[in-house]
């Protein structure tokens, strides 16, 4: 009896060493996972007071940037913004063969380079809508600008409307000039244009005159187109300064 008293109190002994450690263990991670918990929903609640307090800060400035940083801003974009047009612009430009971005007449040497020639220069030109150069199998040519003037529309909306100029050289030797704005333009003022005023300048030019004739070169047609918008851009330029 004594024997299995003492054997008895012995496996509590042992009993009590195996899962001791376990117990401690236990409490202990308990403890830790409550210390860690804690120390993270006071992080988290400094951090949402620390954001709360950024966000009032600027709602509070909100009116002021509102009010005193939009001309700025504004100016800024609008500054951006041409410089990526411009930059489009530049980009879109086509070149030749030889990798040429064909914008002056004297960079024309061919039919190839007279149809770049064309497409690029209402890219150079914010003013030059279209140029159009046609020749038949007479060797009949056909030189024309689209031109955008600004004007009132019903003499206080600002608006713009174009006028179409053409140079033909005839087979028989004749040169016609003929200019036209879109039929509306009665109802726009202060558009710097009289079709009788533009059509004399260019009949008068020396450089149309020297390369208007049957069978001209691509570098002559060019040079007509050239010489049109030169001469639809004095006048525009002369008359807005007299008003």
């Amino acid at each position: 009896m004594k024997e299995i008293k003492n054997t008895g109190v012995g496996l509590v002994i042992l009993l009590t060493f195996i899962f001791a450690p376990a117990v401690s263990s236990a409490q202990f991670g308990a403890g830790l996972t409550a210390d860690m918990t804690g120390t993270i929903n006071n992080a988290i609640n400094a951090n949402v007071n620390t954001n709360s307090d950024v966000d009032a800060s600027i709602g509070d400035n909100n009116s002021n940037i509102d009010t005193e940083g939009s001309l700025q801003v504004d100016l800024e974009n609008d500054s951006e913004t041409n410089a990526d047009t411009e930059s489009n612009s530049k980009a879109l430009l086509k070149v030749n063969s030889s990798g040429v971005a064909v914008v002056s007449s004297f960079q024309v040497n061919s039919e190839s380079d007279l149809e770049i020639f064309s497409s690029n220069v209402p890219i150079e030109k914010e003013a030059v809508a279209k140029v159009n150069i046609n020749s038949n199998n007479e060797g009949e040519s056909e030189v024309s600008v689209v031109y955008r003037h600004k004007g009132k529309f019903l003499g206080f909306i600002p608006i713009t409307i174009k006028s179409t100029t053409t140079v033909e050289a005839k087979a028989d030797a004749e040169i016609e000039v003929s200019s036209r704005l879109s039929w509306w333009s009665f109802l726009v003022a202060n558009k710097n244009y009289v079709k009788a005023d533009v059509e004399s300048r260019i009949k008068n030019n020396s450089t149309v005159n020297a390369n208007v004739k049957v069978n001209s070169s691509a570098q002559a047609k060019a040079q007509i187109a050239e010489a049109v918008i030169a001469e639809i851009e004095a006048y525009t330029n002369t008359q807005t300064s007299v008003q």
